[in-house]
């Protein structure tokens, strides 16, 4: 699942002192796990002092800081919603301030400097205007929850009826684009298949820029009727063949697609799964932060221990077991490893949310069995978040037989389906890559090449 955390923030500022000097654009490398993470800091005073912070290797987004101090040469910032703070003095020349960072118990030394700005990222699969399609900016009700959601849809240009799909998103918060790391994988997406003749329909995540609704409240029940009320949508367009009409999810989106799939969900004529897990979740979990953790360098003796601790923390999470007395447990079954804490409390406090406990009592093995309409399931080698090996593996035994459905590992991808070298989760933003095109002219493909 993709590793991403929007955190709105409220902005409380407070000045001290009048110095000027500190003000612009400054950078920093963080080093923690052995690498390096980089942190942009901009720094502006109008009648108070205002930071924003970015890390551009993990979000695309600024992060307004909800204390800003300034005396003299020194700084103080923090934010309270992410846990961190900065405390540094600029050096005699202006050109570096120079101090310490610190975040959920983690503290280490932070030298920003000044820079110019951030440079644009390449981004060579981002579609360019004029388009050689129509766009339209539509809106949808699911009734059931009373959600309006807000979207795009791409068809082509010319007169006729054409297969369709919607694009449902992975974990967390997100818009139509999916954007993340300064990609737009869904716009890309849609911009490739409906070159190709498929109507695509993409829309902000319920509570997302122009969805109403409340995402933090909302399970993957929720979101697998905003996707039904989306089919229902995109079905009564002109340009629609409603018999040639599906689904492309990524993540957890593309686990909506196989349990929708194996519900027999009238409208639905085929599904596209990208990265979807096919394993029980608090399976996939365990094995996720295990190849997370090798990623980062650490040994097999501190992987089986956290595997260990981290199956029995799955166990307490997915079970019946009221909130305050899993939190409880939870702290209890950690304090060995790492000593008890209030920040790791309020860590598990969000493991014991009800949507959290909801998606990981779930097992798509049910629903695979279930499914009989065409699937492309796609899976990445390199994937380090929903791993190839066992969520293929559990596809391939419990997928019902039918001639058109295929499933695939392509060995370079990870789990954003870009190509990788080793698939941790700081090349996301490197790679220029949004997605593999390879991956997208065989999902066009397999699209047009529906038998009825």
């Amino acid at each position: 699942m993709r590793i991403l955390f929007i955190v709105l923030l409220s902005v409380i500022y407070s000045c001290q002192g009048v110095s000027q000097t500190m003000e612009g654009r400054w950078k920093g490398d963080l080093e923690a796990s052995g690498k390096k993470i980089p942190l942009l800091f901009a720094i502006s005073k109008e009648n108070n002092w205002t930071v924003k912070m970015k890390s551009p290797s993990q979000a695309q987004m600024d992060f307004n800081m909800d204390s800003v101090s300034v005396n003299g040469d020194s700084i103080f910032i923090k934010s309270s919603a992410l846990g961190l703070s900065f405390a540094g003095k600029l050096q005699e020349s202006g050109e570096a301030i120079v101090g310490k960072y610190s975040q959920r118990g983690f503290t280490a030394p932070l030298t920003l400097t000044r820079y110019e700005g951030e440079k644009a990222e390449r981004r060579t699969q981002q579609p360019m205007n004029p388009l050689p399609y129509e766009s339209k900016q539509v809106a949808f009700t699911n009734d059931r929850d009373e959600v309006r959601l807000a979207g795009t849809m791409t068809q082509p240009a010319q007169p006729g009826k054409y297969p369709a799909v919607i694009l449902v998103s992975g974990s967390g918060p997100q818009n139509r684009n999916s954007e993340v790391f300064g990609h737009k994988p869904f716009e890309v997406i849609a911009d490739y298949l409906t070159r190709k003749g498929i109507v695509v329909l993409r829309y902000d995540d319920r509570g997302v820029a122009e969805s109403t609704g409340s995402f933090v409240k909302s399970n993957i029940g929720d979101f697998s009727r905003d996707a039904m009320a989306a089919l229902s949508f995109i079905k009564r367009q002109d340009k629609v063949d409603s018999t040639r009409l599906g689904i492309i999810g990524h993540s957890e989106g593309g686990l909506i697609s196989l349990l929708l799939a194996g519900q027999h969900i009238p409208d639905l004529k085929f599904a596209v799964s990208l990265a979807g897990p096919s394993v029980a979740i608090d399976s996939l979990m365990v094995l996720q932060l295990y190849h997370v953790g090798k990623s980062q360098g650490m040994s097999e003796a501190d992987l089986s221990q956290a595997r260990t601790i981290n199956r029995k923390n799955f166990e307490i999470v997915k079970s019946e077991i009221p909130a305050p007395e899993a939190l409880n447990q939870l702290m209890k079954n950690t304090g060995a490893l790492t000593g008890t804490s209030e920040e790791l409390r309020k860590e598990f406090q969000v493991m014991v949310l009800e949507p959290y406990r909801y998606f990981l009592r779930i097992d798509p093995v049910p629903f695979i069995r279930r499914i009989n309409i065409p699937l492309l399931a796609v899976f990445g080698e390199k994937d380090i978040q929903v791993p190839a090996i066992e969520n293929q593996a559990s596809l391939s035994a419990n997928l019902p037989a039918n001639a058109q459905s295929r499933i695939k590992t392509y060995p370079s991808l990870n789990h954003l389906m870009q190509p990788a070298k080793t698939g941790a989760l700081d090349e996301y933003y490197e790679i220029e890559t949004t997605i593999e095109p390879q991956l997208l002219e065989d999902i066009s493909k397999w699209i047009l090449g529906m038998k009825n």
